[in-house]
């Protein structure tokens, strides 16, 4: 008897820490995007091969940019951009950073340079110079899930605050084992 209600206790939480994950989880920005630029006329990626249009090459950057970097003003982005491209005969200004991330055609798109940006934002480099849907949906579905975990996280903290609650390591460890749960971390 005790322990069906220990069970039932334990599910309950779950459903209300499940309840807590934005319904983001199940829409894709990326797919709204592209949806909107099908239904203004604009060339879309389909299927596989080289980035060429510089609207969807910015689309890609701000995207990993904002999940990755959320705070990071664009200023401080071209700081860091510039110490990582430092001796590699491209030096970035302030005018190139911002064509980029406007999606300005024509703007200097070297591929050490898309290299280097990868690098710094942990993305596969390719997602910046090629088209893969399956390689691209991936992408995208990982950065939906980074941010909502980061907001997951920001909405249990300001949870605990505004509730006049600490959030405690038992909440916290709860959430992460309802993660492992659902997904659980393979053995090595």
């Amino acid at each position: 008897m005790g322990g069906s209600g220990q069970v039932r206790a334990t599910a309950e939480n779950e459903q209300t820490l499940i309840r807590a994950l934005p319904s983001r989880l199940t829409r894709t920005p990326a797919r709204d995007t592209a949806a909107q630029g099908q239904a203004k006329g604009k060339a879309q990626v389909v299927g596989a091969g080289i980035l060429h249009d510089p609207v969807e090459l910015s689309r890609r950057v701000n995207r990993v940019f904002s999940a990755v970097e959320p705070e990071m003003s664009r200023e401080a982005g071209l700081a860091v951009i510039t110490g990582l491209l430092a001796g590699s005969g491209h030096v970035p200004t302030a005018q190139w950073w911002d064509n980029l991330l406007d999606g300005v055609p024509n703007s200097v798109r070297r591929p050490e340079v898309l290299d280097t940006l990868a690098r710094w934002l942990d993305v596969d480099a390719r997602y910046f110079t090629h088209t893969d849907r399956e390689r691209d949906d991936r992408i995208e579905a990982e950065l939906d899930l980074y941010r909502a975990l980061r907001e997951i996280h920001a909405r249990l903290m300001d949870d605990g605050i505004q509730g006049g609650r600490e959030v405690t390591a038992r909440r916290i460890q709860e959430l992460t084992a309802i993660l492992h749960k659902h997904y659980p971390t393979p053995r090595r």
